[in-house]
C-alpha cells in the first residue's frame, strides 16, 4: 500500500514538474518575441472586424491556456508564411483578389487561425454561413477565392 503511494507521488511530482518546465519554456519564449501577442479565442471574438485588422497577424489565438503546441503551430504558420511570400506574386492574382473583395464586401472572410482557434460552436457558424470563406491559409488566394464560387 505504501509503495502504491510513492508512485502515485512520484507521478504527481513529474507531472507538477512538466507543468513548470513548460510555463518556463512559454515565459522564455514570450520574452524572445515581445511582438508576438497571446490573446483568448473568446476575446478575440468579441472584437469588431476592425480592432482585429488592427492587432494584425502576430498573434496567437488560444482556448483555455497557453501552450507549446500552440507556439509551435505559430511558428510554424509564421515560417510558412515567410516561405510564401518569397514567392512571386502575379500581378493578375492580385488584381482578381483586390476586384473580389470589392465586388464582395458581404462576405465574411476567416484567416485559418481563427477558424481554428474558434470553439467548435464557432466554427459550425462559420462553416455554415453562407457567406463566410474560411481561408486556407492565413491571407486570401485566387484559389480560396475559386473554391468559394464553386460552392455557391
Amino acid at each position: 500500500m505504501k509503495s502504491i503511494y510513492l508512485l502515485l507521488f512520484g507521478a504527481l511530482n513529474a507531472t507538477v514538474a512538466c507543468a513548470q518546465n513548460d510555463q518556463q519554456a512559454i515565459q522564455q519564449w514570450q520574452s524572445a518575441h515581445p511582438t508576438t501577442l497571446f490573446i483568448s479565442a473568446e476575446r478575440f471574438n468579441a472584437l469588431s472586424s476592425q480592432e482585429q485588422e488592427l492587432l494584425g497577424s502576430d498573434l496567437i489565438i488560444y482556448q483555455d491556456k497557453i501552450s507549446l503546441a500552440l507556439i509551435e503551430q505559430h511558428e510554424a504558420l509564421v515560417k510558412s508564411e515567410k516561405d510564401q511570400s518569397q514567392k512571386p506574386v502575379k500581378t493578375e492574382d492580385l488584381a482578381i483578389i483586390k476586384n473580389w473583395t470589392a465586388n464582395n464586401p458581404d462576405v465574411k472572410i476567416v484567416p485559418r487561425s481563427v477558424y481554428n482557434a474558434a470553439e467548435q460552436d464557432r466554427q459550425q457558424v462559420y462553416t455554415e454561413n453562407t457567406n463566410c470563406l474560411i481561408l486556407e491559409g492565413e491571407w486570401l488566394t485566387v484559389k480560396d477565392i475559386a473554391l468559394f464560387e464553386q460552392q455557391h
